[in-house]
């Protein structure tokens, strides 16, 4: 997998092209801060390289789906990575 940061804005998101040897795409993050959690957005856009008159109904019926897979379980991944930080900074905070 190649990856390439395209767009960066600090606390906003960023954009990052990709490209394995099966598809290209931008995949895009966005942090929206609110009073006591952060919502994030993860999205990619991607094309398949090889394509065949049946590459519309793989994507649509396999691909797409392992795709959204993916996607989910990374932000669920960077949740439970946030929440352990946080919990680690509440748990020093009680040793001062």
């Amino acid at each position: 997998m190649r990856e390439r940061v395209v767009a960066y804005e600090m606390r906003t998101g960023q954009t990052v092209e990709v490209e394995d040897a099966s598809m290209t795409g931008r995949q895009t993050v966005k942090f929206e801060p609110g009073p006591d959690a952060v919502e994030i957005t993860l999205s990619l856009e991607y094309e398949i390289k090889d394509r065949t008159p049946l590459t519309p109904a793989v994507d649509l019926l396999f691909v797409r789906r392992a795709m959204t897979d993916a996607l989910r379980r990374t932000v669920t991944r960077f949740s439970n990575e946030r929440k352990a930080e946080i919990a680690e900074a509440e748990w020093q905070r009680t040793l001062r």
